[in-house]
């Protein structure tokens, strides 16, 4: 791939750039209800002690708001409300092997499966690998317990997006677990027509559920329009141009280098390549975003 050579034509086709319409992060909770609300239950797998498995089906009617093309980027969970006196972690560590795939399903969550691979089509995975977490990231404070949820710990950004395609949204995560900094658990919700979920805190690799609940998250999402504005600063300009060209240099968006998320995959390949290129300089050209 003649890299220097796609640099230049990248210039010379590139004009001069107006003001383009912002396409900025957004944020959805699921389930929804849960939003300023706290979860009945937890689960450990998300955040905490958990080595295991834990897998959640969130409806369509719960995405309705996620226009269908958004690329879902990472997300956020919560200390549930009864190990939230104390910040967590005690101390910075990173959790050896923590992996999220997301898909989608023919399933609604009054009919969730416990077998894992029953509840889940078109899967991918999103984020592998260490996941460093510093001290203190998640907030906690009193009041311990009651119906006022904890503050939302730090975006779990992932190596590759999401885009998501319409359906109920299913998202699983299989974590080698917090070790000696165990001590805390995730918010979550009992199933419902909402939400459904379960886990299995034997290992990372289960493949059925022994019960649980659906995990509350909050998601962070790019809505379809300017995916190539990729400093989000509301313009396709010679600013996106450096980020871009770095990206499609290391090519794969598995690769430790790329930057997090692989924003410059504008078409979701796994890559950056001759294709996203293609994308990138019609965004280049077209000033204002659809």
């Amino acid at each position: 791939m003649a890299k220097r050579g796609v640099e230049t034509g990248l210039l010379l086709a590139a004009g001069a750039i107006g003001g383009m319409s912002v396409r900025a992060e957004q944020h959805i909770v699921l389930p929804a209800a849960f939003a300023n609300a706290e979860g009945p239950i937890n689960t450990s797998i998300p955040i905490g002690s958990g080595s295991g498995t834990v897998q959640t089906m969130y409806s369509e009617q719960e995405m309705q708001s996620v226009p269908i093309g958004s690329r879902i980027t990472g997300f956020q969970t919560r200390q549930d409300n009864n190990f939230a006196l104390l910040p967590w972690p005690r101390n910075s560590f990173t959790v050896a092997d923590y992996r999220i795939y997301m898909g989608t399903s023919n399933l609604t969550p009054a009919a969730f499966s416990s077998t894992f691979g029953a509840n889940i089509a078109e899967k991918q995975q999103v984020k592998a690998g260490p996941l460093p977490l510093a001290k203190n990231a998640y907030p906690g404070g009193v009041p311990l317990g009651g119906p006022i949820p904890k503050d939302w710990g730090p975006v779990i950004a992932f190596d590759q997006h999401y885009v998501y395609r319409g359906g109920p949204l299913v998202i699983e995560w299989r974590n080698t677990g917090a070790g000696s900094e165990s001590g805390t658990s995730g918010d979550a919700a009992n199933n419902s027509a909402a939400a459904a979920g379960g886990g299995n805190s034997t290992s990372p690799d289960a493949t059925t559920s022994n019960g649980g609940g659906a995990a509350i998250v909050r998601l962070t999402y790019i809505p379809p329009g300017c995916p190539a504005d990729l400093n989000q600063d509301g313009f396709v300009d010679d600013s996106d141009f450096p980020t871009f060209v770095v990206a499609y240099n290391i090519l794969d968006c598995a690769d430790p280098s790329m930057p997090s998320g692989c924003p410059a995959d504008l078409n979701a390949d796994g890559f950056v390549d001759d294709g996203d290129f293609v994308e990138f300089v019609v965004a280049y050209n077209e000033l204002v975003c659809p």
